[in-house]
C-alpha cells in the first residue's frame, strides 16, 4: 500500500501563496515586455495618427467624458462611494421630462425623441424626422433575419431537457463578415390610418420577410423547399436528386 502523508493547512496555504506569487510576477513580466502589444509601425501607425480621435499619443473621445471622481484615484473613489454620504452636486438637477402627449398636436418645430414602445422610436430635429435611425433598425432586423434563416438553432437534449448550445460558443449568430452590404429604401409617403403621426413603426419589421426571402433564394438555386429554419446543408441533401450514370470527373 502507498501511504499518503497528510499536508498541514499551514504548508498548503504556503504552497498556494507561492504559486500565486509566481503567477503574478510572471504576468507582470510578460505585460512589461517590449514585444507585448507592439505598437504598429509604418502605414499602420500613419493610419492611426490620421484618426481625428487620436490626440496626444492616445485615442481620445471627441468630447470629454464627464466623471464624478474629479481626478480621485479609482480605489479611493470606490471607498468614498461606499462609506461616505453621497454628494448631491453629482446628481442630475432634475429628472428628464417624460411627457405623455397627443402626437397629432406635437409642434413641428420642436426637437424631440419619441419612444413608441419596445425598440421603436422617432427622432425629430428642426421639424424634420430623421430617417437614419429607422434605416439602422431595419438593417439590424434584416441581419437578424439572415441569422434565423441560416444559422440560429437551439439544440435540445431530449433526455435531460437542457439546451446543448446555451451560449454564444455554440449558438451561432451572424457577424459583420457574414453579412454583405445591405440597403434600405423607404417609400416617402404618409399613412394617415397607421398612427396619429401618420407613419409606421419599424422596430423589428426588417426581420419579417428576410428569412422567407433567403428560403426562396435557396429554393430557386437548388429546387429544394426547406420549411424549417435554419436552412442547413443536411436538409438540402435530403431533397437533392441522386446522381446516376458514370461518375463525373
Amino acid at each position: 500500500m502507498i501511504a499518503v502523508r497528510p499536508v498541514s493547512p499551514r504548508r498548503f496555504f504556503r504552497w498556494v501563496g507561492a504559486a500565486l506569487a509566481v503567477t503574478g510576477l510572471s504576468t507582470c513580466a510578460v505585460l512589461q515586455h517590449p514585444t507585448f502589444v507592439r505598437v504598429p509601425q509604418g502605414a499602420g501607425q500613419a493610419a492611426i495618427e490620421a484618426s481625428p480621435n487620436y490626440r496626444d499619443g492616445a485615442f481620445q473621445n471627441a468630447n470629454a467624458t464627464p466623471t464624478s471622481t474629479d481626478g480621485t484615484p479609482f480605489v479611493l473613489a470606490l471607498v468614498r462611494g461606499r462609506f461616505e454620504p453621497r454628494i448631491p452636486t453629482i446628481r442630475p438637477s432634475a429628472a428628464l421630462p417624460a411627457i405623455k402627449t397627443d402626437l397629432r398636436s406635437l409642434p413641428a418645430d420642436q426637437d424631440v425623441v419619441i419612444w413608441l414602445g419596445h425598440s421603436s422610436y422617432c427622432v425629430q430635429l428642426g421639424g424634420r424626422r430623421i430617417p437614419k435611425t429607422a434605416r439602422s433598425q431595419v438593417i439590424g432586423g434584416m441581419t437578424m433575419g439572415v441569422g434565423a434563416a441560416l444559422m440560429e438553432e437551439l439544440a435540445v437534449d431530449t433526455r435531460l431537457g437542457l439546451f446543448v448550445n446555451h451560449d454564444l460558443a455554440g449558438y451561432e449568430v451572424p457577424v459583420h463578415a457574414d453579412i454583405p452590404h445591405q440597403d434600405v429604401i423607404f417609400l416617402n409617403e404618409t399613412d394617415p390610418t397607421s398612427s396619429p403621426m401618420k407613419a409606421k413603426g419599424v422596430g423589428e419589421l426588417g426581420i419579417c420577410g428576410t428569412a422567407a426571402a433567403v428560403a426562396n433564394a435557396v429554393y430557386n438555386a437548388t429546387g429544394v423547399r426547406v420549411r424549417d429554419y435554419p436552412i442547413t446543408l443536411d436538409k438540402l441533401l435530403q431533397g437533392l436528386p441522386s446522381l446516376s450514370g458514370p461518375r463525373m470527373q
